[in-house]
């Protein structure tokens, strides 16, 4: 096993998440900085204030919403790309963060399920998230961008691993 200071893409048996994971959290990340841009435009043209400063105060809006919602889209991307997860020979192991890493390990056989989920977006680009249950509440717990044609082999192998009926 790597330790976390080990980077793991640089092992072929690493597997990254798949590349649509950062556009949907990015999208999702700017559209939220855009709602509050636009809401805070609409608050500051329905107020009474007919100063000359009106459009300082628009611009000023448009940078409280857009500008961290900017800054964390690059941080999104950054963290999506740290995501690894590798099929170890008694555990599935997994990578992750961009500042403080994580490496985890979930034994296959304290896996009890394995589901496929996948919400509007993530159909839209192609991508599922796998949800692990455990006996244990804090498992690492899900499983994200895994490629709509891999997710089914992906969930079989682990519970295969586990030792559990597909229930298909």
């Amino acid at each position: 096993m790597t330790s976390p200071d080990d980077e793991p893409s640089h092992s072929t048996d690493w597997h990254p998440l798949h590349p649509a994971v950062a556009t949907i959290r990015r999208g999702i990340t700017l559209a939220a900085g855009l709602a509050t841009s636009a809401l805070l435009v609409v608050l500051t043209l329905l107020s009474d204030d007919t100063s000359s400063w009106w459009f300082g105060r628009l611009i000023a809006c448009l940078l409280i919403g857009m500008v961290p919602a900017a800054l964390v889209a690059v941080f999104v991307t950054s963290h999506c790309r740290s995501w690894r997860y590798r099929f170890g020979d008694d555990a599935l192991e997994v990578h992750h963060g961009v500042w403080w890493r994580t490496l985890a390990a979930v034994p296959y056989q304290r896996i009890q399920q394995v589901e496929v989920e996948h919400g509007p977006l993530q159909r839209r680009f192609g991508v599922v998230s796998l949800a692990l249950r455990t006996a244990s509440a804090t498992s690492l717990g899900t499983l994200p961008g895994i490629a709509v044609d891999d997710a089914e082999t992906v969930r079989r192998m682990l519970l295969q691993r586990a030792g559990r009926d597909d229930g298909a």
